[in-house]
């Protein structure tokens, strides 16, 4: 997603580079489209935090699940029975691991989007003074 957010900044660049004295009407509407992009960019960004929320949650139960399986395992006297149940609880314990650390980074990355987005709209504000903004 902050690829997303590079290549808005990049065209806001250009078009700041182009126009040595920039018509205001021209770069108010060039922010407007950019910082409506960039809205939408943030809400697939929460959308995309949510569902990791969920399938981290969801690989929590299936890590419960392996280890209480392990253990009923290990009331079994079958060795190959406690090493598949040891390998699942692994399998699992690594994915949560994973997931946990994708959520911080989705949350970091969310929390510089969302104040990149107010600076945009601070930004489109001052251009357009005397207007409000529309959503």
């Amino acid at each position: 997603m902050a690829v997303v957010f590079e290549g808005l900044k990049a065209r806001l660049d250009r078009l700041f580079q182009e126009h040595t004295r920039p018509d205001p009407r021209a770069r108010a509407a060039a922010l407007r489209e950019a910082l409506l992009e960039a809205k939408v960019g943030v809400r697939t960004m929460r959308a995309a935090l949510a569902a990791t929320e969920r399938e981290l949650e969801l690989e929590r139960r299936q890590l419960a699940d392996a280890e209480r399986r392990g253990r009923l395992a290990r009331e079994v006297p079958d060795p190959e029975t406690v090493a598949v149940a040891d390998r699942f609880t692994a399998r699992h314990r690594e994915r949560v691991g994973v997931l946990e650390r994708k959520l911080v980074v989705q949350r970091d990355e969310l929390a510089l989007a969302e104040r990149e987005v107010a600076e945009m709209l601070a930004e489109y504000r001052t251009a357009q003074p005397g207007k409000p903004f529309e959503s």
